[in-house]
């Protein structure tokens, strides 16, 4: 199986997340910035959830894979008050014509005063246990 991991981030949350997957199954991690130009078995898409949604960047990026090239995509997701970055980006893969794994992986994300402290190493390794969980 090859995987690839790519992410976005503005506060280093779903960075720390997607460095856990990638540790995990041994597959590289980049950042959104970086087109998937090779193909891969799984794509796990990560992206931060901001104002309830998903940043223009992410949605930017959604819209320049190559159907071709992405045998499926695994998200997951950091915020600190809404799970719901999920079915916005999900919706616009489907469209595009490429799979996405129901299930995904959410993690609470500090800002400000609320969840203080997360992601920590409980969420860290509950991202690596996902990342298992999908492999098999």
């Amino acid at each position: 199986m090859k995987a690839k991991v790519v992410y976005f981030t503005k506060s280093g949350h779903t960075k720390q997340i997607a460095d856990a997957i990638g540790e995990e199954l041994k597959c590289p991690v980049t950042n959104i910035d970086v087109p998937v130009t090779e193909a891969v078995d799984i794509l796990f898409l990560g992206a931060s959830v901001y104002k309830f949604g998903i940043d223009k960047q992410v949605l930017d990026f959604i819209d320049n894979l190559e159907p071709t090239l992405i045998g499926s995509v695994v998200l997951f997701e950091t915020s600190a008050l809404a799970d719901n970055g999920y079915h916005k980006m999900s919706k616009k893969l489907t469209a595009k014509g490429i799979k996405v794994c129901e299930n995904h992986y959410h993690c609470k994300g500090a800002f400000m005063l609320i969840n203080k402290n997360h992601p920590n190493e409980d969420d860290i390794n509950k991202a690596k246990q996902f990342a298992t969980s999908i492999k098999e």
